[in-house]
C-alpha cells in the first residue's frame, strides 16, 4: 500500500545493491534498473511481494537441569 513505498524502496536499494557488490560489472545496467524501479514505486505502479516461511531450530534436550 501507499504506506509500504518507502520500505519497498528501501528494499529495492538493498538488493539492487547486493547484486552489483557481488558483480561490480552490472552497476551501469544495475543503476538503471534500480532508477525505473524507484519511479514506479513512487507512482504507486510497483507491488513488492515476499513470500517466506520463519523457521525456529532449536538443539535437543540433554539430561541436563533446565
Amino acid at each position: 500500500g501507499p504506506g509500504e513505498r518507502e520500505l519497498a524502496a528501501q528494499w529495492l536499494r538493498g538488493w539492487v545493491g547486493a547484486a552489483v557488490e557481488q558483480r561490480p560489472g552490472l552497476k551501469q545496467r544495475a543503476d538503471r534498473y534500480l532508477a525505473e524501479r524507484l519511479e514506479a514505486c513512487a507512482a504507486g505502479e510497483l507491488e513488492v511481494v515476499v513470500h517466506h516461511d520463519d523457521l525456529l531450530a532449536l538443539p535437543a534436550r540433554t539430561g541436563g537441569a533446565a
